[in-house]
């Protein structure tokens, strides 16, 4: 269209034109989207799920307040390498044509959803024992027909899965944990999903994971073993999260040391929330007049962490810490451990943990090439440019 032509289609002067341009068809893709799932159950989603506090007293800790608000409403699984057991039904239709030809507004959109009522049946209902969480994922539709679809069907709609049970299978699912699974209503699913979480998903399945909350266990036992039983015990714990590390130091150095006064330690930890939750499970097990937690960054504190036993103490003398991910160098460990040494803690204290090994092996991979190489061609199109980008890491 001319410039006329485009200020009026746009709303300018002149009907002719936008009556014009109302009666070019509109193809739109996708045409629908659906969102596909159901009740499930497994030990994968137990652990994203709930704190188990039945096993926190393995190490001699009170975690039941943990396990009553550390409830995360929804975290992304991945069903298809867990235990998990899950229901595939529709769950609701979006019409994303009809709503985009008809010019509704975005907010009145809900009269193009499909929303079957009373759709999540009991447990009973859906062969499984319990039900730990309602799972989906969602799937595209176009207008058109296949031969080949990944819906496994011949002739059935060209479809766009995130299924875990295609080939290969899609990476990432949604879990919905709390009362939202028993509803009988798919919406309010959508609302767990919508609102806000006071706390992150893998905090939980982070203090499920009792072969790192062994390891820690052990080394700081080996720290306390090694000890002098003449020197107070001053320790900074960074990234303290719910206290875990800071309880297992405080318990096992008083339980050599008897004597409270001979123990101290600094609890850091940034986000409010955590730090809230720290104070009580801390007091719930005991140790607040042993452990101290300060919501801050550790990098904003600086020389004399306290007064101990009437004296200043400029610098602690062990430190535990967890400020590392999947990837050891994710969350800033060497800026707050470089800051640690050189502000905090006195030369020669003792960190837990002292070192890292990166293992790392060559390998050939179809799966990985598809998942960090981008495609040379898609569907007949060439993908090069002038300077193709190798990996998308």
């Amino acid at each position: 269209a001319g410039d006329g032509e485009g200020r009026a289609a746009a709303g300018g002067d002149g009907g002719a034109p936008a009556a014009a341009a109302a009666e070019v068809e509109i193809a739109f893709v996708p045409r629908s989207l659906q969102w596909v799932g159901g009740a499930a159950s497994g030990a994968q989603l137990r652990s994203f799920s709930r704190v188990d506090a039945e096993k926190m007293q393995e190490f001699g800790l009170d975690y039941r307040r943990a396990a009553e608000v550390l409830r995360p409403r929804h975290s992304r699984v991945i069903l298809s390498e867990g235990d998990a057991t899950w229901r595939s039904e529709v769950l609701a239709t979006l019409d994303l044509e009809g709503a985009w030809v008809a010019g509704v507004d975005p907010s009145a959109w809900s009269s193009y959803v499909d929303i079957p009522s009373e759709y999540i049946p009991a447990a009973a209902r859906v062969g499984l024992d319990s039900i730990d969480a309602v799972v989906w994922w969602t799937e595209a539709q176009g207008r058109g027909t296949s031969g080949d679809t990944e819906a496994g069907g011949g002739g059935g709609p060209l479809t766009c899965s995130c299924a875990p049970s295609r080939a290969p299978p899609r990476r990432w699912q949604v879990a919905v944990f709390g009362d939202a699974p028993h509803e009988e209503r798919i919406d309010a699913l959508l609302s767990a999903v919508m609102a806000p979480t006071r706390f992150r998903g893998y905090h939980v399945s982070m203090l499920n994971d009792w072969l790192r909350t062994a390891y820690y266990d052990a080394a700081v036992k080996e720290a306390i073993d090694a000890w002098p039983s003449d020197s107070a015990l001053v320790a900074l714990d960074i990234g303290a999260g719910t206290g875990l590390l800071s309880m297992l130091l405080a318990k096992k150095a008083l339980a050599r040391f008897g004597v409270e006064t001979a123990v101290k330690v600094i609890a850091v930890e940034a986000e409010k929330d955590l730090a809230d939750l720290a104070r009580e499970l801390i007091a719930a097990n005991g140790l607040e007049g042993v452990i101290e937690v300060r919501n801050t960054l550790s990098t904003k504190l600086g020389p004399g962490l306290l007064e101990f036993d009437g004296d200043p103490v400029s610098r602690g003398r062990c430190c535990v810490h967890e400020v590392f991910g999947s990837d050891p160098l994710s969350e800033r460990m060497l800026p707050s451990l470089r800051h640690a040494k050189g502000e905090l803690l006195a030369a020669g204290s003792v960190l837990i943990p002292n070192h890292f090994k990166l293992h790392c092996a060559l390998c050939c991979s179809r799966s990985l090439q598809q998942a960090l190489l981008p495609p040379s061609t898609i569907q007949g199109l060439r993908m090069h440019t002038a300077s193709p980008c190798r990996s998308l890491w």
